[in-house]
């Protein structure tokens, strides 16, 4: 009662995704998705559950916003997990060790706490936490208009601290490719859509 009352507390998605798994009206693809997401501490690469994430119908992607969870582009999270005292007790639940320091948003790649298993996506020599890695990913689709190659604002990569290697990266796990820029103009891009991930043989 102790552990669950903690939980409720300081990981509130924790606690609803639990309740999922055992609600029969949430309907068999939502508790699906919530044990995986369970399995994981409430945070997972969007591929890993790719299968599951296509299963749900608009009203589950509805309640899943509802539990404080977001299918984002890259990862499927939940951004209260990644606050201090939600961080520091799933860890704990884990068993992931030492994390990264509070409130980081970047890190070295060497930094403890530099993976996913924290909220932190690898990019070359940083990893960004995974949340975001979202904002980025959408103020780059509110930038594009189509596939025509566009200049991102370089402002909010800046003011998170990417060096533009990292910012590179990142834009091509987003589903960009690099279009050729001629000296002194800045980096465009073009949007050519994530790879699908290849279905399994039956």
């Amino acid at each position: 009662r102790w552990l669950a009352r903690q939980i409720a507390e300081a990981a509130q998605p924790l606690a609803k995704l639990q309740a999922t798994t055992r609600d029969p009206d949430a309907g068999a693809p939502l508790r699906a998705l919530a044990n995986a997401l369970l399995d994981h501490g409430g945070m997972m690469p969007r591929r890993a559950a790719a299968e599951l994430v296509e299963a749900l119908d608009p009203p589950a992607r509805k309640a899943l916003r509802k539990l404080g969870v977001i299918i984002g582009t890259l990862d499927i999270y939940a951004p209260a997990l990644l606050k201090p005292g939600a961080a520091r007790l799933r860890r704990e639940l884990l068993r992931l060790g030492v994390g990264p320091a509070e409130g980081a948003t970047v890190l070295p790649r060497n930094a403890p706490g530099a993976d996913l298993a924290h909220g932190f996506r690898p990019l070359g020599t940083q990893a960004v936490r995974v949340d975001l890695v979202e904002r980025i990913a959408r103020a780059a689709h509110d930038s594009r208009k189509g596939r025509a190659p566009f200049a991102p604002d370089p402002a909010l990569a800046t003011s998170i601290g990417l060096t533009p290697d990292t910012l590179a990266r990142l834009m091509a796990q987003l589903g960009f490719r690099a279009i050729r820029s001629k000296e002194g103009e800045p980096q465009r891009w073009a949007w050519k859509g994530l790879t699908p991930k290849p279905k399994a043989p039956p």
